[in-house]
């Protein structure tokens, strides 16, 4: 209960500091001194108001709370017991002492059996250790209550009552008469007929078939849109069977097409924000982590120095602005459906005088395939990126565009 209670005090303190925050980064170094408890604050109970009148609680378990009134009871006696174990907490390492004691016998101290070398002096420190931890305990007492303290005494015999510590600051306050025996009020029965007990299971019933109710959807960007019907006259055949490609690299229907893929999403990232970069080094490298054989480095560098030379690269470093893989989560609503999310990333666009060129890479072979086909089977997801971007950014893409890079071939998606 606490714990929870005081994370969401946590976050309530990070709430209230994050206008003095300039960066997520000081924001989450905040959190951590919060989680590390070098920003100190008092936990606090996630229950709501309403709790029973009294909550009986040990001193350890009172830590961080508050109530408004709070009574000190149980004045039965304070002991010294003996010291069976000591614990060395001097350096960073802990190591542990502990003695071996007999029976105890009547009211008498239980006989020492055995103990480790120098027992009288660890005994004197952990005993210096118990006093500290009791007077911390005293603390805790003292500062748990809102608006009234109440210290119970015995009527004789007080030596030992753990709340004797108290007594000279108690002098001038007003002592409480007893009010003798006590007993709980009768509990009130309340009967409750046959057909409020059905309502009310059939009202649960159905909050849980509701809360079992999908309320929204998330998916990729892409998977989406590529489950949607294309168009079939958006776009021409724009030439016939295409042939004679290198078929050496894996394609994006292969064994590894979404590794392939990947790697080279990740080189043509690399060559637009470094041009000098060492591609094959890097090539190397993605192809490992990717599971894919390092000796197609050759093949995977060839691919990005030819997508280097091509027009469409020559465009994107001389705009204005250009920009490589895009983030971006859209909202969609669906005649009878919930609210999906959807969430991609835009490889390459960027700004030209008169507009923003969207370019999606693709590394599919193109061996036997119509470029026709192509453009009708990823239209839906280029109009769909599109289109994400211009609610993002309130500027509408005025081309876009699939770049085979195998093929060096650039389609226009209308």
């Amino acid at each position: 209960d606490v714990e929870a209670g005081s994370l969401a005090k946590a976050v309530e303190l990070l709430r209230g500091v994050q206008p003095e925050m300039w960066t997520t980064a000081h924001i989450v170094e905040y959190l951590g001194q919060l989680v590390e408890a070098k920003e100190g604050y008092d936990g606090i109970s996630a229950r709501s108001g309403e709790r029973p009148a009294v909550r009986v609680m040990n001193l350890h378990k009172v830590k961080g709370l508050e109530a408004p009134v709070v009574f000190l009871a149980d004045p039965s006696g304070e002991y010294d017991h003996d010291v069976v174990r000591h614990i060395d907490r001097s350096s960073h390492r802990i190591t542990g002492y502990m003695a071996i004691y007999g029976k105890r016998r009547g009211r008498g101290r239980a006989r020492l059996l055995a103990h480790p070398s120098d027992w009288e002096s660890l005994t004197e420190r952990e005993k210096g250790f118990l006093r500290a931890e009791a007077l911390r305990l005293r603390y805790v007492a003292a500062t748990r209550s809102a608006a009234a303290t109440v210290i119970t005494q015995r009527e004789k015999g007080n030596n030992n009552n753990p709340w004797r510590y108290f007594d000279d600051y108690l002098s001038r306050e007003t002592v409480l008469a007893d009010p003798g025996p006590q007993s709980a009020p009768p509990e009130e029965k309340e009967t409750v007929p046959e057909r409020a007990v059905k309502e009310a299971g059939a009202a649960i019933a159905a909050r849980l078939e509701q809360a079992g109710k999908m309320t929204y959807d998330s998916r990729r960007a892409k998977e989406y849109a590529l489950s949607l019907e294309a168009d079939a006259d958006s776009a021409e055949d724009l030439a016939g069977p295409a042939s004679g490609f290198p078929p050496s690299p894996p394609s994006e229907e292969g064994e590894h097409g979404v590794e392939w893929g990947t790697v080279i999403h990740l080189l043509l990232q690399l060559a637009m924000e470094e041009p000098q970069a060492d591609l094959k080094n890097a090539a190397q490298s993605a192809l490992a982590e990717n599971g894919l054989d390092p000796e197609l480095a050759e093949s995977a560098t060839a691919i990005i120095r030819s997508v280097m030379a091509s027009q469409v690269w020559e465009r994107a470093q001389q705009s204005d602005r250009r920009f490589i893989e895009v983030p971006f989560q859209v909202l969609r609503e669906e005649a009878g459906g919930v609210p999906t999310m959807l969430r991609g990333a835009i490889d390459l666009i960027f700004e030209e005088k008169d507009g923003w060129v969207l370019v999606d890479y693709k590394t599919d072979s193109l061996a036997g395939k119509k470029p026709g086909d192509l453009v009708r089977k990823y239209a839906p997801q280029i109009r769909l990126y599109a289109a994400a971007w211009g609610e993002c950014t309130g500027e509408p893409v005025k081309e876009a565009a699939l770049y085979f890079t195998r093929a060096d071939l650039l389609l226009p998606v209308p």
